[in-house]
């Protein structure tokens, strides 16, 4: 065996041996970074979502209270009920027309839209 052979044949083997030991040690450092990106662009997701869905709370509020909140007041007929039924008619109107944003949150869409609303509805009135 000439000697090119055995210094290709101990280069090839040394090689391998660093190639396998790289893997080892880059593999977690990647799925590490890897596992930290999507969590980051899961919350980017979220938090666009959210920000959908508080503009949708927002116009339906807004559209709410010229509708039938301020009608019902000038009527004096704001009753506790009549401001729950508004309240879940505006709940389904968000979830009506912010479909695409609820897909996107992971969790209890619903309550979450409750609170937008209550925020919406306390920012409509100078309670910011």
């Amino acid at each position: 065996m000439s000697l090119e052979t055995q210094f290709v044949q101990a280069l090839g083997g040394l090689l391998c041996a660093t190639t396998t030991a790289g893997i080892g040690v880059i593999t977690p450092k990647i799925k590490k970074f890897l596992e930290s990106h999507i969590t980051a662009k899961n919350a980017t997701v979220a938090n666009d979502a959210i920000d959908g869905l508080s503009k949708i709370v927002e116009s339906v509020v807004s559209d709410f209270n010229q509708r039938i909140v301020n009608d019902a007041k000038s009527k004096q007929a704001l009753t506790p009920e009549l401001a729950a039924q508004t309240k879940n008619d505006a709940i389904a109107a968000v979830k009506s027309q912010g479909s695409q944003f609820i897909k996107l949150i992971d969790g209890d869409a619903e309550a979450l839209i409750s609170t937008l609303i209550e925020q919406a509805v306390s920012k409509a009135k100078g309670g910011k």
